[in-house]
């Protein structure tokens, strides 16, 4: 008995590949995550469509949209406040090692929101914030340095780097920053 082939191979071949261009979005229908970013940007404050857009960005993998994701859930910014929910995106954006991410992450771990509270995983994601030159780092390292870790010349040399950097930016120091200088002596 002679075996019956209903299709080629080479019409297997183009079978398939039809197929595959049907089920792929053409190029002109394809958004990247800038282009979602961009369209958040320009949709109303706080609205349910600017999340969904900022989420669009964020599963494609931008950073910055992950960061953003992780404000709506923390803000409830169209979207229902989710604290665990703000601490996944916080991270994600932190993984990719966006300063603010980590800064937010440590903030996390810091308030226990989203996260059981640990000071040591705030440290080490305040400290990976500072080395990006994340300001607002320098100020919360001090703070865990003087209040919990009890670490008088950690306190003083973050609170020293967050004056200096407040006076570079602005022109002024920190009189927070100062004020806990002169205290720890």
């Amino acid at each position: 008995m002679k075996n019956i082939t209903l299709f080629s191979s080479a019409t297997r071949l183009l079978f398939c590949a039809i197929c595959l261009a049907l089920l792929s979005p053409s190029p002109a229908s394809a958004q990247s995550a800038d282009d979602y970013l961009n369209q958040a940007w320009k949709a109303e404050p706080n609205s349910k469509e600017q999340f969904d857009l900022f989420m669009k960005a964020a599963e494609l993998g931008n950073a910055k949209a992950q960061l953003e994701v992780g404000y709506c859930y923390r803000f409830s910014r169209g979207v229902a406040e989710d604290f665990y929910e703000a601490f996944k995106w916080f991270k994600k954006s932190a993984d990719q090692g966006n300063a603010e991410g980590l800064f937010r992450v440590a903030q996390a771990y810091d308030d226990g929101r989203g996260v059981q509270q640990d000071y040591k995983m705030a440290e080490k994601y305040y400290l990976s914030a500072a080395y990006k030159e994340y300001g607002d780092a320098y100020f919360h390292l001090g703070l865990l340095y003087k209040y919990v870790l009890k670490n008088k010349n950690e306190a003083i040399y973050w609170y020293k780097k967050y004056v200096d950097y407040t006076y570079a930016e602005s022109g002024e120091p920190c009189p927070t920053s100062l004020e806990s200088l002169r205290e720890l002596g």
